[in-house]
């Protein structure tokens, strides 16, 4: 989530280590294609940024719709169905019960969250990774790739079994 491609705004407000956008991108297309396979699955939280970069990307996205992305089917620059047809995205959903997860609630803002689930949210930047209900996934706080399933259900276990309240005061 949170990529951002192509995004001047996000490179400084987000304080990415990069010197330019190009430099950004290139970079977070490297990383995501060391670690996404051209047959993976892949679940992008929102805020993709430059739609036409996903041709450059390994695996087969579906896209939960971010703030930005909602902004530009609102304005009429885009419609769900140009993100599947003409950018490649494999589907176009609100949010999202992922299956291969158990059923893990993903959505892009913290406040569409279910409290009494476990969710993959974004929005924050890695601003606060782990919540009691459950772990940003955006590129910024891990580490400017996509996180992998093995790590969810890492953070999915240390979250519900091992955190205690002093983590989250």
């Amino acid at each position: 989530a949170d990529t951002h491609f192509g995004s001047e705004r996000t490179l400084t407000l987000s304080r990415r280590p990069f010197s330019t956008v190009y430099e950004m991108d290139e970079e977070l297309i490297k990383l995501w294609n060391k670690t996404v396979c051209p047959e993976d699955k892949v679940y992008h939280l929102g805020d993709f940024g430059k739609y036409d970069i996903l041709k450059r990307l390994n695996g087969h996205v579906i896209l939960i719709l971010g703030n930005y992305e909602l902004k530009d089917i609102e304005e009429g620059k885009i419609t769900r169905e140009e993100l599947v047809e003409k950018y490649g995205f494999e589907a176009v959903y609100d949010n999202l019960n992922i299956p291969e997860l158990d059923g893990i609630f993903a959505t892009h803002c913290p406040n569409d969250c279910k409290k009494d689930e476990f969710n993959l949210f974004a929005h924050i930047h890695g601003r606060q990774l782990c919540k009691r209900y459950g772990l940003d996934v955006g590129t910024d706080g891990h580490h400017f790739r996509p996180i992998s399933t093995k790590d969810v259900l890492f953070y999915k276990e240390a979250i519900e079994k091992h955190y205690d309240e002093n983590v989250f005061e």
